[in-house]
């Protein structure tokens, strides 16, 4: 059985932001919507998110045997934007210092708008994830609850060839319950076949001595 943080993190993205990215068309959801876009194109403006469950916790309530759990779940979306800007590269390989401040000016209009474009990125996505018409994020009510998001931060930008690099992150929140079911079977202790080490009176290996 899929624990329910998994059926939440799938429906985050295929109900939530793959169907927000295909009405805007403005971002990508990296693994989904692929296209034959070449890198060349995808480079110059590129608006692209990822989703991860980051951690969660398991606050003592109820009974720990039975369940079910609550789980405390932090999702991380990650964001990457890049913008090409029109600088030379031959003043870095052979300028002058005056060459290299120069040519370096050229970098402000590009970081300048990779970070614009990252604003609108985020707000669309904000938009999304908090739609008070999709407060279950697809799913049966009271599987999501209480979603919101936590913080949204952005990374220095970074340079690659032409092209200038801006990645950030938010941390999406909510909680859930989660079931405990005994889905391994039981081995029996004379059917166990695997080998028992007996380190005897070595504290150092075994943690315990044997006259405790």
């Amino acid at each position: 059985m899929t624990m329910a943080f998994q059926t939440i993190r799938d429906a985050l993205i295929e109900n939530v932001l793959v169907p927000a990215a295909t009405a805007l068309g403005t971002f990508r959801v990296a693994d989904y919507q692929q296209t034959t876009i070449n890198s060349e194109s995808v480079l110059d403006d590129l608006k692209l998110i990822e989703v991860f469950y980051k951690g969660g916790a398991f606050p003592l309530s109820g009974s720990v045997r039975k369940g079910p759990t609550k789980h405390e779940i932090q999702f991380e979306l990650a964001f990457i934007v890049s913008k090409a800007s029109s600088m030379d590269l031959v003043p870095f390989v052979s300028g002058t210092e005056s060459d290299k401040a120069a040519a370096l000016t050229l970098l402000d209009p590009a970081a300048h708008a990779a970070d614009r474009a990252m604003d609108q990125l985020w707000d669309d996505v904000y938009q999304a994830v908090m739609d008070v018409t999709k407060f279950d994020w697809g799913l049966t009510r009271g599987v999501v609850i209480n979603r919101y998001v936590d913080r949204f931060s952005k990374d220095q930008p970074t340079h690659s060839g032409k092209h200038v690099i801006l990645s950030a992150s938010a941390i999406v929140t909510c909680h859930t319950q989660e079931e405990l079911i005994n889905t391994i079977p039981t081995v029996q202790a004379d059917s166990y076949t695997g080998e028992i080490i007996n380190d005897g009176d070595d504290v150092a290996k075994t943690g315990v001595a044997d006259d405790l």
